[in-house]
């Protein structure tokens, strides 16, 4: 087994704010002309579609509204802490498993998170 990878960003807003744009506005940040499996394809994915709520999917939406599920919550905790299992397959990948990805939102400061 792997160790895990651990990464810090701080941002510059609040710790419901922070946690608001990572599941509602995950399109406004993802690079969807990159990681997607639209990308893979030659063509960037339209948007991502976050379903806040434990057991909800993350889907991304393709370029002619086919739909990629990429994962599902597990954990759901506005606005301190949110779990997933999470994959982006590559168009003829069978997805075998997924990754689980934990995030924190913890608040540092004013308007720091």
């Amino acid at each position: 087994m792997l160790d895990p990878i651990v990464k810090t960003i701080e941002v510059p807003c609040d710790q419901e704010q922070a946690f608001r744009v990572f599941i509602d506005e995950m399109h406004t940040w993802w690079p969807l002309a990159k990681f997607t499996t639209s990308a893979f394809s030659g063509q960037p994915a339209k948007s991502i579609r976050v379903e806040a709520n434990q057991g909800g999917k993350i889907v991304e939406v393709g370029p002619d509204d086919t739909e990629t599920e990429w994962g599902t919550i597990k954990t759901y905790d506005p606005f301190g802490f949110v779990s997933m299992d999470f994959h982006i397959p590559h168009p003829k990948e069978k997805v075998e498993s997924r990754s689980l990805v934990k995030v924190r939102f913890t608040e540092i400061g004013d308007d720091r998170t």
